[in-house]
């Protein structure tokens, strides 16, 4: 078998592995957001792609008019998460020549004529390339002030990798790259799939992307140095595969590493915090859930810190309430107690509050952004608010 085909179907192998662990993960939950819910579909859909060239690759199998019906609808997959990133619809004329040109890609797929499929691919690439600068376009002209910081980090983390993944994606025309080493088309797929997973961690941001796949990068490298020391008789281009795999071998690792650790934090609920903690009072329960994995991420916001930002109206607004998310405040009036709240999590870089203490205030806050589970950070917020309250701050003294 050819070593660059074989190298290819490896590389497939690896991208179809991490793609669907990612979609499965998701569809193990039961309260996905709607960006989730996205993220869940194009995850499947490129894992699907992988896996059939994957075998396409490696058995030979006549399997070319099915990876290429999937790969028109890659393109649509790109604008349908930048739609849900973006939390609007894109422009009309984006969207209907989106749709028109996966159609009409679609049927090619299906019915073209055998001596058809080169041309076809070249035009396939600049369709991809027109749907990724379009959606480009979309992303950076984004209305940043209508979206919460959160909000903003994931699509500056989902601009960089359409940057990155595009010309690895073409690697994969012979249109455009008659005969690389390896085909780096899925090594576009790992990447769009470890960003979804990174940016659905607080603070996660296109720096740090960046920096990851700095790392990757040249431990790929590095492999592939040390595989000429190794084999000297090795051509460069086994060198450039060898590092391109091990590059791809460490996202797909890491995917499935994030997953798993995301997992297990999600497992250790509230009722596992020991009775001793409730015992000693709110600041002693405060303090275990900060030490629990679980809890990682959350922050507490005392008098000190809450000092310039007009508690007492603040206070409040918790007094009929336990949590308060920033998507909720989103419309809030200028000058209002609920705007004197958003503008504090504004600043701060969270999403979710709630008040653990009302007199004087203290507030445990969030980021629960991009992929985040929202829904279960607002329920755990919910509980600890509601424990806490019922607590004296100290052993011995009254509660709120």
């Amino acid at each position: 078998m050819d070593p660059a085909v074989f190298a290819t179907g490896v590389l497939n192998a690896l991208a179809a592995a991490g793609a669907c662990g990612h979609a499965l993960f998701l569809a193990r939950r039961p309260d996905r957001t709607p960006l989730e819910a996205r993220f869940m579909a194009v995850s499947g859909g490129l894992g699907l792609l992988a896996g059939i060239r994957a075998l396409d690759g490696l058995t030979g199998l006549p399997l070319q008019r099915l990876e290429d019906l999937l790969s028109a609808l890659a393109p649509l997959g790109v604008l349908v998460l930048a739609e849900g990133a973006l939390r609007r619809h894109a422009p009309r004329m984006v969207k209907l020549a989106t749709l028109a040109g996966a159609g009409l890609f679609a049927m090619l797929a299906l019915f073209r004529p055998e001596g058809a499929a080169a041309w076809l691919a070249g035009a396939f690439a600049g369709y991809l390339l027109a749907v990724i600068a379009a959606v480009g376009v979309l992303l950076a002209g984004r209305e940043r002030d209508a979206l919460s910081a959160a909000e903003n980090r994931l699509i500056g983390g989902l601009g960089l990798v359409l940057i990155l993944a595009a010309p690895l994606a073409l690697t994969d025309f012979e249109a455009i790259a008659a005969t690389p080493p390896i085909r780096l088309g899925a090594l576009a797929i790992l990447l769009v799939v470890y960003a979804a997973i990174r940016l659905s961690e607080p603070e996660a941001d296109a720096s740090g992307l960046a920096r990851d796949g700095a790392l990757v990068v040249g431990l790929g490298g590095l492999g592939g140095i040390l595989a000429g020391g190794l084999f000297p008789g090795a051509a460069v281009d086994d060198m450039i595969r060898v590092g391109c795999l091990l590059s791809a071998g460490a996202i797909a690792l890491l995917c499935l590493w994030r997953l798993r650790a995301e997992r297990l934090s999600a497992q250790e609920p509230l009722h596992t915090l020991s009775g001793a903690a409730l015992g000693r009072g709110r600041e002693a329960y405060l303090a275990e859930v900060l030490a629990t994995p679980a809890f990682a991420d959350l922050r507490l916001f005392g008098a000190d810190a809450l000092a310039d930002s007009e508690p007492e109206r603040i206070a409040g607004l918790f007094c009929d309430r336990l949590v308060a998310t920033s998507a909720d405040l989103a419309h809030a009036a200028a000058g209002s107690d609920e705007d004197a709240l958003r503008a504090l999590m504004d600043t701060a870089g969270v999403t979710h509050a709630a008040a653990v203490s009302l007199s004087p205030l203290t507030l445990a806050a969030v980021n629960a952004g991009g992929l985040a589970d929202r829904k279960a950070w607002t329920a755990r917020l919910a509980v600890l608010a509601r424990i806490a309250r019922a607590l004296p701050a100290e052993a011995g003294h009254a509660a709120d």
